[in-house]
């Protein structure tokens, strides 16, 4: 094996082990080089940290990572969006039954608990349990899918109604002749 090669390998081993406890370039370096002194290894390793075999690694590390995350967990866009979808189009009379009784956590539709992001029972004088259910935000998930979507429109921001304001205000005669920047 070349010196090359074996400074690429060292490199390499060095991001495995900072990828694993990216909490310290210093002792991912003295894993690799044992015998370093410590202020070497923390000075060097920092600097490893910015070399273009470390990065690469460490960029190649991140994607399997993700790779595994999302084989692991089934995460895709799909999901994301059966997900949003549960949370945006919540129908509380799905939450009921044919007599207008709450039902059971158990008996509500998927979808309909998959919207649910929190649920409290507390007792009450007489024995009787209140149940109350907290849902994900409905607004946000629209936001959301609109922006997955590519549905969501540029809206009317702050800096055109400043600007329309300002023109306004130097039409009064004061400011005749500035532009909109220019009015204090």
């Amino acid at each position: 094996m070349s010196k090359s090669s074996v400074a690429i390998e060292r490199r390499r081993k060095f991001a495995e082990f900072y990828f694993k406890d990216p909490s310290s370039a210093g002792k991912a370096y003295m894993q690799v080089f044992p015998s370093c002194k410590k202020t070497s290894a923390w000075a060097q390793g920092s600097r490893w940290l910015k070399d273009p075999v470390v990065i690469q690694r460490l960029s190649e590390l991140e994607e399997k990572a993700q790779e595994v995350a999302e084989a692991n967990l089934e995460i895709d866009l799909d999901r994301i969006l059966s997900e949003e979808a549960c949370i945006a189009f919540l129908n509380p009379k799905d939450l009921y039954d044919e007599n207008n009784n709450l039902k059971a956590i158990r008996d509500l539709p998927d979808e309909v608990a998959r919207a649910i992001s929190e649920i409290r029972e507390t007792s009450v004088a007489g024995g009787i349990t209140r149940r109350t259910l907290k849902f994900h935000a409905k607004g946000a998930a629209l936001d959301r899918l609109e922006t997955i979507m590519g549905f969501k429109k540029e809206p009317i921001g702050d800096t055109i109604i400043n600007n329309l304001t300002q023109i306004l205000v130097s039409i009064d005669g004061q400011n005749r002749g500035k532009l909109p920047h220019e009015v204090g």
